[in-house]
């Protein structure tokens, strides 16, 4: 008869490294795919889902049974999944081949020039179109495209429902290409 979640904490805490197995054998696939959805990378994924794991064995003694284990265990991956997105805005990343331009010709002056001057030209041109949306959906143009914000953060940025939010950010793409048009 399989023993309850509960039955093999108390084997581990006891020392009984086949109660670690059967926790994580158990739970494993659901966290792993609960992270990976959120997460979109495998790699990312796997990385969390065995730091939820360590973490949930090593604080076991402390696990006091007022929620699931499986509950528990998803709130130390969420908790980890939001240390992941802290870490991962902190740092910037930079394509290889753009790092070391490679599979690029060397730039002449001019043609820096020129690189710089459409550059300027095309901040210009999206400084003045967001100048001339409404203030909401300004605000959601720069969380999604120019901060990088999911969906669901930027409504919680702005306190709007995730539906809102995406109704918001079609409404203001259409209204940015008409203004675009216009120019």
């Amino acid at each position: 008869m399989p023993q309850t979640d509960q039955q093999l904490i108390d084997s581990a805490n006891k020392g009984d490294n086949s109660a670690y197995e059967q926790l994580y054998q158990r739970h494993v696939r659901l966290l792993h795919g609960y992270l990976y959805k959120r997460l979109g990378s495998a790699a990312d994924a796997d990385d969390i889902c065995q730091e939820a794991f360590i973490k949930a064995f090593q604080k076991l003694g402390q696990y006091r049974g007022d929620a699931s284990f499986k509950n528990w265990l998803f709130q130390i991956a969420k908790n980890l999944i939001v240390d992941h997105w802290r870490s991962q805005s902190k740092c910037t990343t930079v394509p290889i081949d753009e790092f070391f331009n490679l599979g690029r010709e060397p730039i002449t002056p001019e043609a820096e020039a020129a690189e710089i001057k459409s550059q300027e030209r095309t901040a210009k041109q999206l400084n003045n179109i967001l100048n001339q949306l409404p203030e909401d959906y300004r605000k959601i143009i720069e969380l999604r495209f120019l901060q990088g914000c999911s969906i669901r953060e930027a409504a919680n940025q702005i306190g709007i429902s995730e539906a809102n939010a995406k109704v918001r950010q079609y409404r203001a793409i259409k209204k940015a290409q008409d203004l675009l048009k216009n120019e």
